[in-house]
């Protein structure tokens, strides 16, 4: 088996990408070899005990955290383990932007608004085509699962294939975590659970760079953050007890620690 410190050089120095773009995740090997790979051993490890299944990383936390920058490396850590690992973003199962138009929901208050005004708080997803589809892909079928696409901001079908090959799943999403309804039964088929999160200035810092990476202006991306973001944060943040490990950002680098009883 190859040394911790060799494969950590060998992911720092690969050119991830991250949500399906060309955008690049900068990753140093101190953190592969004190954060990622000992997580991804152990997902390695236990992921052996449920074969024929597939084993299940479920992987939450605010907006601008680092989920998909934690699930990408994740992956590449286990594939340089030898295990096959494919990351599922919960944001292929938002509802159609058409649908999100004709429909209402609750926000943050309980006041009832169009989903469209609300894109990314929990009422906007799918979350029943997202639970059979996460039972369906547990179980070991072979699955073609929607993703979201930055470009269109809207799911894009059959997007993402899970192979044969896949033994991990790394799910990752806002609202993993939830108590409420089906939420909760999706919780319940996670067989290990990571909370990211960052300071809030480094999460609000976060979500304006991705927003006006994403096409919008200052101004509009100043106003999702106000009026949707922060409140999703505060919700999620609830729900970080409910995960077994918890990975911190702290300056830019990275801290994990099981979660605290």
């Amino acid at each position: 088996m190859q040394p911790v410190a060799e494969i950590a050089e060998t992911i720092s120095k690969r050119v991830l990408t991250l949500d399906g773009t060309d955008y690049p995740l900068q990753i140093g090997a101190n953190d592969v070899s004190r954060v990622y790979l000992p997580l991804a051993r152990l997902v390695r490890e236990k992921s052996a005990c449920v074969v024929p299944r597939r084993y299940v990383v479920g992987i939450s936390g605010p907006p601008g955290a680092g989920k998909s920058v934690t699930a990408t490396i994740l992956a590449a850590c286990l594939e340089e383990l030898g295990t096959g690992a494919v990351v599922i973003p919960l944001d292929g199962f938002h509802y159609p932007n058409e649908y999100l138009r004709t429909h209402r929901g609750p926000d943050h208050a309980g006041e009832e608004r169009s989903l469209a005004d609300l894109k990314g708080w929990h009422p906007t997803f799918d979350v029943k085509r997202a639970l059979d589809a996460l039972e369906a892909v547990r179980a070991g079928q072979k699955v073609r699962l929607p993703v979201c696409s930055r470009v269109l901001h809207d799911p894009v079908e059959g997007g993402l294939s899970i192979e044969p090959s896949h033994q991990v799943v790394l799910v990752e999403g806002n609202y993993l975590f939830f108590r409420e309804g089906l939420w909760n039964r999706l919780y319940e088929l996670l067989d290990l659970t990571v909370f990211v999160t960052a300071p809030r200035e480094v999460l609000i810092a976060q979500l304006r760079e991705r927003h006006m990476r994403g096409g919008r202006s200052a101004r509009e991306a100043e106003e999702k953050i106000r009026k949707v973001d922060e409140p999703n944060m505060d919700a999620i943040l609830e729900t970080r007890s409910r995960a077994e490990f918890v990975i911190e950002g702290v300056r830019g680098s990275l801290a994990m620690g099981r979660k605290q009883t």
